[in-house]
């Protein structure tokens, strides 16, 4: 059988120059296909790691949030505590359980009697020269500052407390919102794929 030489007269140049056309436009758009689908997937890795970002800056805020919340309720706990006349881990003074009679051996309560005794004795001295009244008073007056101080206190933690449970609202929409979109974006991009994907079949029947 002879071989056909090629490309002689006019041996149907203008079919092969047309599938050539068809074949570059086909690699063309095979490469603008690959190149679309790099794109996204770089838009993809980005929004990811964005996502990862938002994700850990919103912990830490949590975190911090939380940590000044517990702060704040301590204080008030303390501040409570200290109003019921006792602060937290203590049962009262060394005076007040001298006076309960804890039990003990004579010697001991003995020799606390005798210390007291020599202190009630260095207090004497000092009793002429003290008002007893305006010491009440002062005491009264100090009392009362302590007590507004207090107030002022609660009130303002309570207000902080308010302000860091408003932002973290107010971010969560924020986040939920933006989440929406993306998911919104993503679904267009699917269909769009879809379609594509039958013009193509339909091309191709």
């Amino acid at each position: 059988m002879k071989k056909r030489k090629q490309g002689r007269g006019r041996k149907n140049k203008g079919g092969r120059q047309k599938k050539l056309e068809g074949k570059k436009r086909k690699q063309h758009e095979r490469l603008k296909k690959k190149e679309e689908k790099e794109k996204l997937r770089k838009q993809g890795k980005r929004r990811k790691k964005e996502g990862r970002q938002q994700e850990e800056a919103r912990k830490r805020e949590e975190e911090e949030a939380r940590k000044q919340e517990e702060e704040i309720r301590r204080r008030q706990e303390e501040e409570e505590a200290r109003k019921r006349g006792r602060r937290k881990g203590k049962t009262g003074s060394r005076r007040s359980k001298e006076k309960t009679g804890k039990r003990g051996s004579k010697k001991k309560k003995r020799n606390k009697k005798r210390k007291l005794r020599g202190r009630k004795r260095k207090l004497k001295g000092d009793k002429k020269k003290r008002k007893p009244g305006k010491e009440k008073k002062n005491k009264k007056r100090k009392h009362g500052e302590e007590e507004e101080e207090a107030e002022t206190r609660r009130q303002q933690e309570e207000e902080e407390l308010g302000e860091a449970k408003k932002r973290r609202q107010e971010r969560q929409r924020g986040e939920d919102k933006t989440r929406e979109a993306e998911r919104q974006e993503e679904e267009a991009r699917r269909q769009e794929e879809e379609t594509e994907k039958e013009a193509s079949r339909r091309r191709r029947n």
